[in-house]
């Protein structure tokens, strides 16, 4: 045992020295392959240690026959994969890229890798046939051999022409860069020709110098023969068929599909093509700009990406501005049909030009039959209208329009913000009007035309010239509510804030008020801040109708300076009250601030008895009343008209005056200077003994000697001596009542005679 221990000690204990000239096996036995004797075992286990871990390249089997170690092979693989890359390296420097050159006679041909192009096809000389001299096309057509992936790897890489890269796969889109080069040229899409029916393209933009502005797809419609409009649809010059036609929605388009840039250009050309198609028009945020008149058609929407209530800002307002004085910017002006058409409607846009909007010719006669069609339902919303000239223009003029809606919008500097001619049933409300010139709402009757227009809760800051007035209005029934007025004591005078009456109306061609006017008036809880900045009137009425109501709730202020007054009533007198007889009931309600006044003129007497020196008053025929008898509200509670009479009611506890005005002011032919009437009142009492002071006055102070007649309930005439006055001076009588009065006392006439 100790023997074989120390015999296996010694075989393992150093390895002897081993390479492929001086292996050793240790028994070395020279068995044939697939012996199984233990000895041949040792030995092949020791050889693989080796083969696997040795050191040297190779190592000898048990048969004497070196074989390669692990390291050999590692290192051998490595020198021979350099040698492969080094052999594939000089083949590709051997068999480089060269450029094609464009075919001709007399070019030599001697490498594989020389290619030559023909009608933009390109070619190589068959290898067999190398070298090769080129002589003639026919002749040399059989030499050569067409390189067709090559050519597809080169046009499919192309960058530049729009006929190559993606163009030429089957059904891809391609992408194109404008319609119309920045500085002339036809541009790419006019340029291009459709490969198939229905082919889509790419457009980045309209013009090359703008990607994105303008861009969208367009489809290729072979047969199609529709006429070019500048930005929905396109040919190809040269050819009668064939268009690029632009995929959308077929509802809105955008100015800058035909070339507008919004960028304070003048994008007349580009804004007059996209008015001209059939569609609704959406603009984009940006400032563009026209020298001419944009003609809209009728039912169109113009609709824009903001108004710019109050500030400028130019990425979220569209701005459309005039170049030229004076010009209309958006006009619907050019139809003579007679019947019902729709009007445009705009929104979200900031109009800057001396006429915003015009919807029918203000000048054209409004007729029932015909002249101008009937425009309907167009609404104006969320805009801004800014004169381009401040005082000058109109800012939205509407004429012979119907359920027009006007909200929300913003009017400047305008001489007439807005005008409405002729129209019914329009609602305008809350919207903001300042710098008022002339008018900041004008609204007239013509024909049969002008009723039932709603102005109310609107916002009206600043007249701007003396003559100023806020709201002026024709109509035949007028609604002024709720409305808030402003001139406030820092700013200048103005004419007035509200007039309802034929004085001073402005008149476009042959179109007079209508006599139709003022058939029912209602002007109630305006807020108006700025009382005494009047010099003529706060309200002005012409109540011919069988309805006024005016109703005043401002208290913010002190009065107007005489001459001016609260409210003055113009054009007739005022039906007082309720008739007790007859088919027209009138009711009239007047409230105006506690102690304003009031003044009201009818220029109007009997003429024929002037004559004889006698100008008579009647009941029917009554002149005018003074503030007395409005101080309070409700003056059918204190006067009214019987079938024969004026009929003066208990409640009547101030003056009533009744006043001639001179004619014209140029001669008091009533009650002339410095002569002396005979002042005749027929009058009788309900209750007995009932009294009434007749007092002669000249404007709103006596003169002469009271009367004060004790009636009976018989008419009777009684009498007292009137002096006449200065011509420019209001002249006649004052009526009163006792306080604790009783029973109702009726005048039947009034006359005067020159003594």
């Amino acid at each position: 045992m100790l023997k074989l221990s120390a015999l296996g000690t010694a075989s393992f204990a150093a390895p002897l020295a081993y390479s492929a000239s001086n292996i050793t096996m240790t028994h070395n036995t020279g068995n044939p392959i697939g012996s199984t004797s233990p000895k041949d075992l040792s030995d092949n286990t020791r050889n693989l240690d080796y083969l696997c871990l040795g050191p040297n390249h190779s190592y000898l089997d048990r048969k004497g026959v070196p074989r390669k170690s692990w390291k050999g092979m590692e290192e051998g693989f490595s020198a021979d994969q350099a040698a492969r890359q080094d052999q594939f390296a000089a083949f590709l420097d051997s068999s480089g890229y060269e450029a094609p050159v464009e075919y001709a006679p007399g070019i030599v041909l001697c490498r594989a890798t020389q290619t030559v192009t023909y009608q933009g096809k390109e070619y190589r000389g068959k290898s067999q046939l190398l070298p090769l001299t080129t002589t003639d096309w026919a002749t040399d057509e059989p030499k050569l051999k067409l390189i067709g992936d090559d050519s597809l790897r080169q046009e499919m890489a192309d960058l530049s022409d729009p006929t190559k890269g993606a163009a030429i796969v089957g059904r891809a889109i391609r992408t194109v860069k404008s319609i119309h080069k920045s500085v002339g040229g036809s541009g790419e899409l006019k340029s291009l020709l459709g490969r198939f029916d229905g082919e889509t393209v790419r457009l980045e933009g309209f013009w090359d110098t703008s990607p994105g502005l303008g861009g969208g797809f367009f489809r290729w419609f072979a047969t199609s023969t529709a006429q070019e409009d500048g930005g929905t649809i396109f040919a190809v010059p040269g050819l009668a068929t064939g268009r690029w036609i632009r995929q959308f929605d077929g509802e809105y388009v955008d100015p800058t599909w035909f070339g507008a840039l919004g960028n304070a250009v003048n994008d007349t050309a580009a804004l007059a093509a996209t008015f001209a198609t059939n569609y609704h028009v959406a603009f984009a945020a940006g400032d563009y700009r026209t020298s001419e008149v944009i003609h809209v058609k009728k039912g169109s929407k113009v609709s824009g990406a903001g108004g710019g209530r109050f500030t400028e800002d130019p990425f979220r307002t569209t701005y459309i501005r005039s170049l030229s004085s004076g010009k209309v910017l958006l006009d619907q002006s050019t139809s003579a049909f007679n019947g019902q058409e729709d009007g445009f409607s705009i929104q979200n846009c900031y109009l800057v030009s001396d006429h915003c909007v015009r919807q029918n010719d203000p000048l054209i006669s409004i007729t029932d039959g015909g002249n101008s069609p009937y425009l309907m339902r167009p609404t104006i919303t969320g805009c801004t209208f800014q004169a381009l000239t401040a005082g000058v223009g109109t800012g939205v003029s509407l004429s012979k329009v119907f359920n027009a809606v006007i909200t929300e919008n913003e009017f400047r500097q305008f001489d007439i913000h807005l005008l409405l001619q002729g129209c019914d049933l329009c609602d305008v409300h809350n919207n903001r009007f300042s710098s008022i010139y002339s008018f900041g709402i004008l609204e007239l009757s013509a024909a049969t035309f002008g009723s039932q227009t709603t102005i109310r809760h609107n916002d009206m800051v600043y007249g701007a010239k003396s003559s100023s007035v806020f709201i002026k209005s024709t109509g035949r029934h007028i609604r002024i509510q709720d409305n808030y007025m402003e001139q406030g004591t820092g700013r200048s005078p103005i004419k007035g804030f509200i007039d309802v009456s034929q004085l001073d109306a402005p008149v476009f061609g042959s179109n007079a008020v209508s006599a139709t006017a003022f058939s029912s008036i209602v002007v109630e809880n305006n807020r108006i801040d700025g009382f005494s900045r009047v010099t003529d009137w706060v309200y002005r009425i012409e109540s011919t109708g069988n309805y006024t109501k005016v109703s005043d709730v401002n208290t913010s202020g002190p009065p107007p300076v005489e001459p001016a007054r609260a409210l003055t009533i113009v054009g007739g007198y005022l039906p007082i009250g309720i008739p007790v007889t007859g088919a027209t009931l009138c009711h009239h309600d007047i409230n105006v601030p506690f102690q304003q006044s009031v003044s009201m003129t009818r220029f109007q007497v009997a003429p024929l008895e002037a004559i004889k020196g006698v100008v008579s008053i009647k009941s029917n025929n009554v002149l005018s009343l003074n503030q007395s008898s409005l101080k309070r509200n409700n003056m059918h509670r204190e006067a009214r008209l019987s079938q024969d009479s004026l009929v003066l009611l208990p409640t009547l506890h101030d003056h009533f005056h009744l006043i001639m005005p001179p004619v014209d002011g140029l001669m008091n032919v009533w009650l002339a200077n410095g002569t002396t009437y005979r002042c005749t009142v027929v009058a009788r009492s309900t209750a007995a003994a009932q009294s009434i002071e007749v007092l002669p006055i000249a404007g709103t102070a006596g003169s002469g000697v009271p009367g004060n007649f004790i009636l009976t309930n018989q008419y009777q005439q009684y009498t007292l001596n009137v002096f006449g006055q200065d011509i420019n001076t209001l002249c006649g009588v004052a009526l009163r009542r006792p306080a604790g009065a009783m029973g109702n006392i009726h005048i039947q006439s009034i006359s005067f005679e020159k003594l």
